[in-house]
């Protein structure tokens, strides 16, 4: 498998050529007559998508470019099928079996030897608490692989992949000497870090000093990591195993960019291709749809996707419109600018692409057709704000950024053991916000620091990593709290130390200050649910219910707090008394006027669990509540509230504090008029038991009873929460 890379461009760098479009949109007779759901579901199933990505693309993109995406074929790109993924909750077609994994040759006819890292290298690096570097050389005429420790100057590209591709390696650090060859190939043709110009004007001839960025820079055997050959495999290095595994988020997020090799993304051309096809092929590659890899992509200053014959970045080589300016231009098919159908499909794949990588917690790059909208230091260095932009490090930059004793702030970062790659960026900050010629941009670099060093900016994070990585898979299910604890902050090793999946998450969970409410509604696997217990609402691992940033709780010693005064547009909540067991039921609120039908969402027997008594019923109000909308919510055991004695005494009493132990969480949606005298009069079937629900008042305050288990505060990397 060939690269086939240009140097020079002699064209306009801002020419945008209009090549034929391959891919067009399945528009037979017109709008009006577009095809239904179901043959856009066929269409999919024949050209080989998976069934999951059939579903979120129909819930999430509109009819032209469902319409377009049916047409893509994925078939024949890899030996998967999706034929027992319809059974599980996510794709499971990359899944791999480690007991006979085989790694893969470029051809399946090679049989080229191996090459292998030094292991005792790898292993002494990995003790001294380093991280081990790997280059291609030739020694003797013979390839081979040498191995060095990071330091704070070096320049490597870290490489994401997805194991069942075949470029993994179970039991040696080593890989075959074509897959080698290739990926040196691929190195030294990779475009320049983000941040610099990948142009050089010399009249009418434009130099791509990017694809030249490893010869001229003194070093001929570009420095790279990746897992296969940089991760202990021997099972008595396991300890050392999870060490390297601890410090993946910072070398991803230290590398100068991170190189994506996706089997279907390795045999596309990009030559004449339109832009729109490429950025579907990236957004549902198998690559995109795995955990270990979004994590891999979302701590990237710049993830670059290896196709057939080119190496693509397209957040700093395209912008929203198409083309970015300075930009090398190259063979690919941009849409006309009077093309609005086109033009809609390609915004809204290069919007898809930008979310799923979190751009905006990581880039001061826009999306519109501009370079920076603001320089960062250390030569255009985009701060990887998925990691630091966590509460515990954003504190240490801020007051970096406030001190004018650097020293005393190295003992500081050093006694919070921070992550080591991250002291170069603090100090070029520092230097950069204390220099005399100190612009307002760099200034606002502090304000952004500040929302992100916030309770909510860490909740934020948190609500979008859940949300990404529920319809991720992995093929070890412990591995997705290892991937939670990089994304998050956290020490894996230490999060791991936990005997058990649900007190790994539960430690992680009570860690935060402020947690989005929505966690009450979740519907998937939850910590020790058949008993109970005050934690029966904490989640085991994401799911696909769908986590929102507000409202909030605050978790305060032995009760999360929730403010009605602050969210009463956010939430409906009633008192319901003597609700007994989990059975599907109405209520009926005569001050508001209105009934819901609910259905609790739990499979645990309720007999044993939830007793009789005064309920809380919370429904999340999402400004639409006609009869065919599903609303979220939960139920609520009430234990104390300080309030009316009794509900149907004084409704207008519902005040003061109410505590309250997570029971089940509900679906409801508003019966109209008809529905509700039906089910009275039992027109359309068994009659569903009503029950009187009382208004809780706004007024009132809400303590929500846990089990307080959270990580030791010396285990973050910083001891400031």
């Amino acid at each position: 498998m060939s690269v086939e890379l240009s140097l020079l461009s002699c064209q306009d760098a801002d020419q945008e050529r209009k090549v034929p479009h391959r891919l067009q949109p399945f528009l037979p007779n017109g709008w009006n007559q577009l095809p239904d759901n179901d043959q856009y579901s066929r269409q999919f199933v024949e050209n080989g998508w998976c069934p999951h990505q059939i579903q979120e693309i129909e819930d999430s993109y509109t009819t032209e470019v469902v319409s377009y995406l049916s047409n893509l074929r994925r078939n024949g790109f890899r030996r998967i099928d999706h034929r027992s993924c319809g059974q599980s909750p996510r794709c499971v077609a990359s899944n791999v079996n480690m007991d006979n994994y085989l790694t893969r040759h470029i051809r399946s006819d090679c049989q080229c030897p191996t090459v292998g890292t030094s292991y005792d290298h790898i292993i002494s690096i990995i003790q001294s608490g380093g991280v081990p570097l790997v280059s291609v050389v030739e020694v003797g005429g013979h390839m081979a692989l040498h191995v060095e420790p990071r330091t704070a100057q070096s320049r490597y590209t870290a490489i994401s992949h997805v194991w069942s591709d075949g470029l993994g390696n179970p039991s040696a650090n080593a890989l075959p000497h074509c897959q080698l060859k290739y990926i040196a190939t691929c190195l030294k043709n990779m475009p320049r870090k983000t941040g610099e110009r990948n142009v050089l004007g010399v009249g009418p001839v434009l130099i791509d000093w990017g694809r030249q960025n490893f010869s001229t820079s003194g070093r001929s055997s570009p420095l790279f990591w990746i897992d296969t050959l940089c991760i202990p495999v021997r099972d008595r290095d396991r300890h050392l195993r999870l060490q390297a595994i601890n410090q993946m988020a910072s070398i991803y997020a230290a590398a100068v960019q991170v190189l994506v090799l996706d089997a279907e993304l390795q045999q596309t051309r990009t030559n004449h291709i339109h832009a729109s096809e490429l950025l579907a092929r990236i957004v549902f590659s198998a690559w995109m749809n795995r955990s270990w890899t979004y994590q891999e992509g979302v701590l990237a200053r710049a993830c670059v996707y290896q196709f057939a014959d080119a190496a693509i970045d397209p957040v700093h080589a395209w912008c929203i419109s198409g083309h970015r300016k300075g930009q090398p231009s190259t063979n690919i098919g941009f849409h006309h600018p009077q093309d609005d159908h086109l033009e809609r499909i390609y915004t809204a794949l290069y919007n898809s692409h930008w979310e799923k990588l979190h751009q905006n917690w990581k880039s001061s790059w826009p999306k519109s057709n501009r370079f920076f909208s603001r320089n960062l230091p250390w030569e255009g260095f985009n701060a990887p704000k998925a990691v630091l932009g966590t509460r515990n490090n954003a504190e240490c930059i801020l007051n970096v950024l406030k001190s004018q004793d650097r020293d005393e702030q190295y003992r500081e970062l050093e006694s919070t053991r921070l992550r080591r790659n991250r002291f170069r960026f603090l100090v070029h900050l520092w230097q950069r916000y204390h220099a005399p010629e100190t612009d307002s941009a760099t200034r606002g670099d502090v304000e952004h620091y500040t929302t992100l060093a916030s309770e909510l900016g860490r909740v934020r994070q948190f609500a979008y990593s859940w949300n990404e990585l529920a319809g991720r898979s992995t093929t070890m299910a412990d591995d997705i709290h290892v991937i939670i604890a990089n994304l998050l902050d956290f020490h894996a090793d230490t999060v791991m130390s936990y005997h058990d999946r649900q007190h790994r998450m539960e430690a992680m969970v009570l860690s935060f200050q402020l947690l989005p409410f929505s966690l009450f509604y979740n519907t998937g696997p939850k910590y020790d649910q058949h008993r109970q217990h005050r934690n029966r609402w904490v989640p085991v691992e994401p799911s696909k219910c769908y986590l929102t940033t507000s409202p909030t709780v605050k978790q305060c010693p032995e009760a999360a707090v929730l403010e009605l005064v602050d969210v009463a547009k956010e939430l409906k909540v009633f008192l319901v008394e003597d609700l007994d067991g989990t059975k599907s039921f109405n209520i009926h609120s005569q001050k508001k006027g209105v009934t819901y039908s609910i259905q609790p969402q739990t499979t645990v027997d309720g007999e044993d669990l939830f007793f009789k008594g005064t309920k809380c019923i919370v429904l999340e109000n999402s400004g639409f509540d006609s009869g065919n909308m599903k609303i979220r919510g939960a139920c609520f055991r009430v234990t104390q509230h300080d309030g009316a004695e009794n509900c149907r005494a004084n409704e207008d009493a519902l005040i003061g504090n109410l505590r309250l132990v997570f029971e089940f969480p509900i679906e409801a949606h508003r019966l109209e008029a008809r529905e509700h005298l039906s089910n009275i009069l039992e027109i359309d079937g068994p009659v569903l038991e009503e029950y009187e629900a009382f208004v809780v008042s706004s007024s009132c305050r809400i303590l929500i009873e846990y089990g307080f288990q959270c990580l030791p505060t010396n285990y973050y990397v910083a001891d400031t929460y």
